[in-house]
């Protein structure tokens, strides 16, 4: 992963670049867009098969020899998600271990229970947990 800082009068602007990453969006995460944001970021994982990383919160012991392959693909997953958040909101949920724990946090936060095409998606993140 490489960064560029660019300085500004206002805020500093960080540029984030995943190594091999061709995930992109053209919606940004802010204060006030959860809605769509949400449904296009699942879309976007979905289509590459990375779903099960958002709606599950299983993954292998550390001493299972997949567990560097689920690392690295949660990692990717991750890093999909904070890149496409503003840099005020992203500072918040960057520590947080998995996928699946940024995106339950960021419903948590965000969701207001008035889509109810969210409430569908949380219902297949139980279904998943299950």
């Amino acid at each position: 992963m490489t960064s560029d800082k660019t300085e500004s009068s206002s805020a500093p602007v960080i540029h984030v670049q995943l190594e091999n990453s061709s995930f992109s969006t053209n919606v940004i995460l802010t204060e006030s867009n959860y809605d769509v944001w949400s449904q296009i970021m699942e879309m976007q994982i979905a289509g590459r098969e990375k779903l099960e990383y958002l709606m599950s919160n299983t993954s292998p012991e550390i001493t299972d020899p997949s567990y560097v392959k689920w690392y690295a693909e949660n990692q990717k997953v991750k890093g999909w998600l904070l890149t496409s958040m503003s840099l005020e909101i992203m500072k918040r949920y960057l520590r947080l271990p998995t996928a699946h724990g940024t995106w339950n946090a960021l419903t948590k936060t965000f969701f207001d229970g008035a889509d109810e095409s969210q409430l569908v998606a949380l219902n297949q993140c139980a279904f998943f947990t299950k």
